[in-house]
C-alpha cells in the first residue's frame, strides 16, 4: 500500500509540474507558422491563437477558391479566427491578383484580431465578412487594403494605428463602424464607402490627407473631437442621418463641398485653421448648428450656393 501511495504521490507532482509548465508557456509568445494555420482553416477547424507570434505569410487565397466569374475566384472560410495580441510577421493577404486570375475571400463567420502586430502588407481587399469584423487596438506597419470589401455586421477598428496609407475606396458597412480613437499615419481614403449603420470617428487623428469624398452615410456619423491635421475632403457626401462635429480641429482645408445634410448638422465648436468650403451644401432640416465655431479666418469661407431647406442662402453670423 505504500509504494501505491508513493507512485500516486509522484505522479501529482509530475502533473503539477505540467501544469505549472503549461501555465508559463501560455503567458510567453508561442512561435506558430502560418502554414499550420492554413491547414487547420483548410480542415474546417476555428482558429483561436493568444499571445502567438506568426512565421511565414498568412496567405488565404492560397486555400481551395471557387470560379464566381470569370476569372474571379472565392475562397469561402467557415470557420471562427481569432487571434488576440499575436503579432504576424510576414503578409497577411486574402486577396491576391495573378497575370489573369483575383482570388478574394469570404469569411461566414466572425473575424477577430485584437490588439495583434502586423509588421507587412496586409489586403483584405474585396473580402466580405458576414459574422462581425473586430480589429480593436491593431497594429499596422505597412499600408493597410479593404477596397470594395463587405461588413454585413458590426465592425470594429477603434483604437487601431495605422502608420501608412489606408485603403477603404468603395466599402459597404452594413450595420455600426467603429474608428473611434483611430490614428491614421498615412493617406486615409474612404471614397465611396457606404455606411448603413452609425460610424463612429470620435477622438480619430488623422495626420495626412483624408478623403471621404462620395460617402453614402445612411445613419448618423460621430466626428466629436475628431483631428485633422492635413487636408480633409468630405465633397458630394449624403449625410441622411445626424453629422455631429463637435469640438472638430481641421489644420489645413476642409472641404463638404456640394455635400447633402438631411439630419440634425453640428459644427458646434470646431476649429478651422485654414479654408471651410461649404459651397453647394444642402442642409434640409434647417439651420446648422455653428455656435462657437472657430474660424481663423472668415475670408477663407465659401458659402456660394449653400442652401437651407433647398430654397434659403445659408448665411452665418460671428
Amino acid at each position: 500500500m505504500r509504494w501505491i501511495l508513493m507512485l500516486f504521490l509522484g505522479l501529482s507532482g509530475l502533473c503539477l509540474w505540467c501544469s505549472n509548465l503549461t501555465s508559463n508557456a501560455e503567458i510567453t509568445q508561442e512561435m506558430v507558422s502560418a502554414d499550420k494555420i492554413l491547414k487547420n482553416l483548410q480542415k474546417g477547424e476555428a482558429i483561436y491563437l493568444t499571445n502567438a507570434v506568426i512565421s511565414g505569410d498568412l496567405d488565404l487565397t492560397q486555400l481551395p477558391g471557387q470560379l464566381v466569374n470569370l476569372d474571379y475566384y472565392v475562397t469561402v472560410i467557415d470557420a471562427q479566427i481569432t487571434f488576440v495580441n499575436c503579432e504576424f510577421k510576414g503578409k497577411v493577404l486574402a486577396y491576391r491578383k495573378g497575370d489573369k486570375t483575383q482570388h478574394a475571400t469570404r469569411f461566414t463567420k466572425g473575424l477577430s484580431f485584437i490588439e495583434c502586430t502586423f509588421r507587412k502588407e496586409f489586403n483584405f481587399k474585396g473580402s466580405v465578412v458576414d459574422g462581425l469584423a473586430s480589429f480593436p487596438g491593431t497594429y499596422f506597419e505597412e499600408a493597410v487594403h479593404f477596397e470594395t470589401a463587405t461588413f454585413r455586421h458590426d465592425a470594429n477598428f477603434s483604437k487601431s494605428i495605422y502608420m501608412r496609407d489606408l485603403y477603404f475606396q468603395e466599402c459597404r458597412f452594413a450595420q455600426a463602424a467603429q474608428f473611434m480613437n483611430a490614428n491614421i499615419g498615412g493617406i486615409a481614403n474612404f471614397q465611396g464607402c457606404t455606411f448603413g449603420g452609425d460610424a463612429q470617428f470620435g477622438v480619430a487623428e488623422f495626420h495626412a490627407y483624408a478623403d471621404f469624398s462620395r460617402v453614402s452615410f445612411q445613419e448618423g456619423v460621430f466626428l466629436d473631437y475628431t483631428k485633422f491635421h492635413d487636408r480633409a475632403v468630405f465633397s458630394n457626401v449624403l449625410f441622411k442621418g445626424r453629422m455631429d462635429l463637435k469640438g472638430g480641429l481641421f489644420e489645413k482645408d476642409a472641404s463638404f463641398k456640394g455635400s447633402l445634410f438631411y439630419g440634425k448638422t453640428r459644427f458646434f465648436q470646431s476649429t478651422f485653421d485654414a479654408a471651410l468650403d461649404l459651397s453647394g451644401t444642402t442642409f434640409m432640416t434647417g439651420q446648422p448648428d455653428m455656435n462657437e465655431l472657430n474660424l481663423k479666418d472668415q475670408k477663407n469661407l465659401d458659402l456660394n450656393d449653400a442652401r437651407v431647406n433647398q430654397f434659403q442662402p445659408l448665411e452665418l453670423t460671428f
